[in-house]
């Protein structure tokens, strides 16, 4: 499944503790912004209770990165966590690149499009999905295909 395969691109099996094999955080991250910045890609956007939980620790409702998926950019470095002492120094990078490229679900953002069962055109296969959300979607083809299967 290529969106499966896609997820687990993202995220290392298993964590690098060697610093001499990476470069710094501040490096990293930054490449990855400007990447989002040189691709015109949205950045993805954090679920709501995540949102919900950065309100009640006190983040101001109009903060430009309120809404911003630190976790997913984290591991577009390889990374397993966004560490929230980073936020100082990446805030007005991250802020003016949200502000040039803007939040979008991740995944299936272009999704191939398939025949309706009612046969009134095509529609996307998926609507877009962000990471969790796409995780959440690949395990319940795997929990349909494993009914399927064990009702035949």
């Amino acid at each position: 499944m290529e969106l499966q395969q896609q997820l687990q691109e993202m995220v290392p099996n298993r964590p690098d503790r060697s610093n001499r094999k990476r470069p710094a955080w501040r490096i990293q991250v930054a490449q990855a912004i400007d990447r989002h910045i040189q691709e015109a890609d949205p950045f993805d956007v954090a679920l709501d209770h995540i949102v919900t939980e950065r309100l009640a620790d006190g983040w101001d409702p109009d903060d430009p990165l309120l809404r911003v998926n630190l976790i997913s950019l984290a591991h577009e470095t390889g990374r397993r966590a966004f560490h929230y002492t980073w936020l100082p120094t990446l805030r007005s990078h991250l802020e003016k690149a949200v502000r040039e490229v803007g939040l979008s679900k991740r995944w299936g953002r272009t999704a191939a499009l398939v025949e309706r069962a009612d046969g009134r055109g095509s529609v996307p296969w998926a609507l877009p999905m962000n990471s969790t959300e796409a995780r959440r979607q690949i395990s319940r083809a795997r929990t349909a295909c494993l009914i399927a299967n064990w009702l035949s």
